[in-house]
């Protein structure tokens, strides 16, 4: 299958341009049309699926949306279910394993789907008066896989296991550092099973973790894993793992 990809030099003049314009953009499409390429063999994915995923993303940037069906949600919760739209919208679009792994094809999907999400999510980078890149560009770079907003969205679902866990990618309130620090940039992220026993604890005000004792339960947790191998742990033995190294930090 053929899946569209936006050059770095490309997706820097394109995301300049629209710094710059500082303004909510109804048409994505206009200047991508002459720097998209199709690369790979066969025919091309349908889009459709992530055009329809825009628009249910672009839906929850508003403060009283009926699709948020009155939950009062922080901004990295609605992050966590636009993330759900956008793994639906990956898998029904049928994008070859391939171009997961291609930085490019996720600058795409930052440029033509979450652009004015991504403005809305981490607005005061895109709102430099010069357009420069140093602000904004991590966000849009697929190669900066734990910051750009289309990657680490992605893989918030996979951390948690896939759409059967997805209501854990928004079940921490004020979670961007938790998520970000915590689960995409560190080992533990690769193994879903630990991470569902950690959200379901830190989701739960009553064992909810401090920042700084968040940060020493991982320490302990990275030390654990330098002992074991977690992919043979069970669903069981993971929480009953993940229990016992948090209840050496519970306040």
């Amino acid at each position: 299958m053929k899946y569209p990809i936006v050059t770095y030099q490309n997706m820097l003049e394109i995301g300049k341009d629209r710094v710059e314009r500082n303004e909510w953009i109804s048409n994505l499409e206009v200047d991508l049309i002459e720097r998209v390429k199709w690369y790979g063999d066969g025919p091309e994915i349908d889009t459709e699926p992530l055009e329809e995923c825009r628009r249910k993303i672009e839906r929850l940037c508003i403060s009283d949306s009926q699709y948020l069906k009155g939950q009062k949600l922080d901004a990295d919760q609605i992050e966590g279910m636009a993330a759900v739209e956008l793994w639906t919208a990956v898998s029904n679009a049928e994008v070859p394993v391939e171009a997961l792994d291609d930085p490019t094809f996720w600058s795409w999907v930052s440029l033509a789907s979450l652009w004015n999400f991504m403005v809305w999510r981490e607005p005061r980078a895109f709102t430099s008066a010069d357009g420069s890149a140093d602000a904004w560009n991590q966000y849009v770079d697929g190669r900066k896989s734990s910051d750009a907003v289309a990657t680490r969205m992605y893989l918030r679902i996979a951390a948690v296991g896939g759409l059967e866990f997805s209501e854990l990618a928004w079940a921490v309130a004020g979670g961007t550092d938790f998520w970000r620090s915590h689960i995409l940039r560190v080992r533990v992220g690769e193994h879903p099973h630990l991470v569902r026993a950690i959200v379901r604890l830190q989701s739960d005000p009553q064992t909810r973790l401090s920042t700084p004792l968040l940060r020493e339960f991982a320490k302990d947790l990275n030390r654990t894993l330098t002992n074991l191998v977690p992919r043979l742990l069970s669903d069981e033995q993971a929480e009953e793992l993940i229990q016992e190294i948090w209840a050496r930090r519970v306040e």
